[in-house]
């Protein structure tokens, strides 16, 4: 298999007349796939498409990698869709597509990256922190309330809720209310500086402020990280400002 699919990527030429063939002959499923493999690409991404559900098997990470190539294309979104909506396809998918995540649109998957995402956010440890990676990366702000429902079930997981802190300030959907509320809590300390960097990079037009008059109650660090993240964005800059001139 390796030494034939090696054949095929370096005649690439030869493998597009093959595959054109099958269109009329018969062609093993699986040869044809080794076929689109070897050549990559958007049209290799929309005949893994093609050719999914003829398989006896689950796509592997490869051909998962290949098809996010391909997001807008209606057949290929159509089967990722479908593979994001199947429980037990849904986290190795996520992974593959989580690996190639700054290479392919994700407008596309939007909703249904949302989806599979919220379903693990109530799911295992595992896939909670699968989660918050998700929807951090893919900054999917529809996953603000699961990420919240979240971080309260997981008070006690620090590592976990540590990770749920991080996805909220990538997505920049920190609501201020839940993480006031965590920072006033003296319990749940070792939070406090990821959940001050999740409220200073909020578009809440409210947080800024409301980070700032909480200013007095943070730890040193915590005010530095305060500061830092809040100088980072005009918002945060006008706030800081209007606090010293009054």
């Amino acid at each position: 298999r390796y030494l034939a699919r090696w054949a095929m990527e370096v005649n690439p030429a030869a493998t597009r007349t093959l595959l054109a063939a099958a269109n009329n002959e018969p062609l093993a499923a699986e040869s044809r796939l080794l076929g689109l493999l070897a050549l990559g690409g958007r049209d290799a991404a929309r005949g893994i498409a093609q050719l999914g559900p003829t398989l006896s098997r689950p796509p592997t990470e490869e051909e998962i990698r290949i098809l996010a190539l391909g997001t807008d294309d209606p057949d290929v979104k159509r089967f990722l869709a479908g593979l994001l909506n199947q429980p037990t396809l849904r986290v190795p998918t996520l992974r593959a597509l989580l690996a190639v995540r700054h290479t392919f649109a994700t407008l596309p998957l939007q909703t249904d990256l949302t989806g599979a995402t919220n379903a693990l956010l109530g799911g295992t440890v595992a896939e909670v922190t699968l989660g918050a990676e998700a929807a951090g990366a893919f900054q999917l702000a529809a996953c603000t309330p699961a990420l919240v429902a979240a971080l309260e079930a997981q008070a006690g997981n620090v590592a976990l809720a540590t990770a749920i802190l991080r996805g909220l300030r990538e997505t920049g959907t920190a609501p201020i209310e839940p993480l006031a509320k965590l920072l006033a809590d003296p319990t749940r300390a070792k939070l406090h500086d990821d959940a001050v960097a999740a409220l200073a990079t909020s578009n809440a037009p409210a947080a800024p402020a409301h980070l700032i008059g909480l200013f007095a109650a943070l730890t040193p660090r915590a005010r530095g990280i305060a500061l830092e993240r809040l100088s980072d964005r005009p918002e945060g800059a006008r706030a800081l400002l209007a606090a010293l001139t009054s």
